[in-house]
């Protein structure tokens, strides 16, 4: 007989062989209060759909979801991820094997999967973005926002899609074009130390020391226009050639989920940046956010992805039950004294949530209240 966990949320997932990857996902997904809601209380199936060329067959879904469910039962300290693996592998090669999972593609190709499996749009129609020179920003955005739910509308696209806007001026001809893509996570840059005098205001440095690299400041240089380099020449079409440009990306508008991900690698020499970046469990985004009504954009953390230099997953995730913060590492489990041993040097991938989506959770709605009175009583 399986030993129950400590509390509920403290389960384990059993390393299959250079599993790690695959277990920090899952335990990733697992704990966002919008997915438990879908799968444990929604009828999640009622929106399977089998017939989306795009997806999977529901399959890759229906797996999460009896994942999730076996997690939260309160049955076992461990799960045993085979079967999800397998189907996962199946539809996916390149996650099959022992070979380790890169954690930010397992969780964009599950995330997709997600969507295209729980798609509500039956029959996508064919559209066409059109032109978006002579629109006002405000316009485009949401034109382009439209069309997209003309073709996609889900669980994701609920709570976890945002829009950047993107602007590039060809250095030739001065043409500038702008695009409002739809993303589902923000890939900041990591900026040098002497780059913080430059990107930093004097208010937004009290209390920081001058060699400590704030999350903010990655915010900063991510939004400030950069050159484009020699192997990113961009296509003009008065130019009628591709030539250089100066690029601007700028958030538009974000969800209720928020995945941050700091771009540690360099590309061009394959060293990964191993620097610490400072980040506050509440992160205001206020003056980052382009669109209407900024000052929503309040968030909470919620989790902490670590990737160390033995190349070894694990994740920090805040207990919705207890609000504890716990350390999962594969099988084991173990409760964090607090926020501060949650920040670590190590972080990878940052989960927030937003506040406002944060008060709107309460978990006497997600999980059977016999289920959280027999949590109490340990």
């Amino acid at each position: 007989m399986q030993n129950t966990p400590s509390f509920l949320g403290e389960t384990g997932f059993t390393n299959l062989g250079n599993t790690d990857g695959l277990s920090a996902v899952l335990q990733c997904l697992l704990n966002i209060p919008h997915l438990m809601q879908f799968f444990l209380v929604n009828d999640f199936k009622r929106e399977i759909n089998r017939t989306n060329v795009l997806g999977y067959r529901g399959d890759i879904a229906t797996s999460i979801g009896k994942v999730l469910q076996s997690y939260w039962s309160g049955e076992s300290t461990v799960i045993q991820p085979r079967d999800i693996k397998t189907v996962i592998g199946k539809y996916a090669p390149q996650f099959s094997g022992f070979g380790g999972i890169d954690f930010v593609e397992l969780l964009a190709f599950l995330l997709d999967a997600i969507h295209e499996d729980c798609n509500r749009i039956m029959k996508k129609p064919f559209v066409e973005l059109g032109d978006l020179s002579k629109l006002t920003d405000k316009k485009a955005s949401t034109h382009v926002w439209n069309t997209h739910k003309l073709r996609n509308d889900s669980i994701i696209t609920d709570h976890f899609s945002g829009q950047l806007k993107a602007t590039h001026l060809c250095e030739g001809c001065q043409t500038e074009t702008k695009s409002f893509d739809v993303i589902n996570s923000l890939n900041l840059p990591i900026p040098s130390l002497t780059e913080l005098n430059d990107l930093r205001t004097s208010e937004s440095v009290l209390g920081i020391k001058e060699d400590t690299i704030t999350i903010y400041d990655c915010l900063r240089k991510f939004q400030k226009p950069a050159d484009s380099s020699l192997n990113d020449k961009m296509y003009c079409s008065k130019c009628k050639g591709f030539k250089n440009c100066t690029h601007q990306y700028q958030i538009w508008k974000l969800n209720d989920i928020l995945f941050i991900r700091f771009k540690r690698l360099n590309l061009s020499t394959r060293e990964i940046n191993k620097c610490y970046i400072d980040f506050e469990s509440r992160l205001d985004l206020s003056n980052f956010v382009l669109c209407e009504n900024p000052e929503m954009y309040q968030y909470s953390l919620i989790g902490v992805l670590n990737y160390n230099e033995n190349n070894h997953y694990t994740i920090n995730l805040k207990n919705i039950v207890t609000q504890n913060w716990v350390q999962y590492n594969d099988s084991k489990t173990e409760v964090m004294s607090g926020f501060e041993q949650a920040q670590t040097k190590y972080a990878h991938v940052l989960i927030y949530q937003s506040t406002a989506s944060e008060e709107t959770f309460s978990i006497d709605k997600i999980l059977p209240q016999n289920l959280l009175e027999k949590n109490e009583k340990k």
